[in-house]
């Protein structure tokens, strides 16, 4: 696996490799192991399997204040992440050419991510002062609120149109359901 090393004139920038017989004893193989039930959505698995071991001791610095953040937020009655969401990549990856149209499942699944995601950044906004490290991440979030209202409530969970979607909608189902 590639980490930074210092190279041969002390340049923090070279990158080598860390050989088997080293991530062997360090069981990083199990640490991987054990963090994998914590991780509720795909993209957490997937950065999970590209986590590599640290050499850098200002980064593993930082990077242990922030699991301490972390550990402090969850035992002062704190919940990171919004749970289990849908993988909005698949969908992500289709609106890749100009001009691809999603079906209403999957602006259903992905809406709700973007407004899991908006969750998230407004829930932690008022804990910024005492959670700098977590509010660094989640202020990085755009808000996209703006882009979910006009949609919101209007298409259900298995992509149905709901009633309330546009008045002659409405009067049109209501029509086919008395004949």
């Amino acid at each position: 696996l590639p980490t930074r090393n210092p190279g041969p004139e002390g340049d923090p920038a070279t990158l080598t490799a860390m050989d088997a017989a080293t991530l062997a004893a360090l069981e990083f193989d199990r640490v991987r192991t054990l963090i994998h039930p914590f991780m509720r959505t795909p993209g957490g698995r997937r950065a999970l399997e590209r986590l590599e071991p640290l050499t850098d001791e200002p980064e593993i610095a930082a990077r242990k204040a922030g699991a301490g953040e972390s550990i402090r937020h969850h035992l002062d009655g704190g919940r990171l992440g919004p749970g289990a969401t849908d993988d909005p990549d698949p969908v992500i990856e289709r609106l890749a050419p100009l001009g691809a149209v999603l079906d209403p499942i999957e602006i259903a699944r992905l809406t709700g991510v973007i407004q899991a995601a908006d969750s998230l950044r407004q829930d932690l906004a008022p804990l910024r002062d005492h959670y700098p490290r977590i509010w660094r991440i989640a202020s990085a979030i755009p808000d996209l609120r703006g882009a979910t209202r006009p949609s919101e409530g209007l298409i259900s969970a298995d992509g149905r149109l709901e009633d309330h979607a546009s008045v002659d909608l409405g009067n049109l189902r209501r029509r086919i359901a008395s004949l």
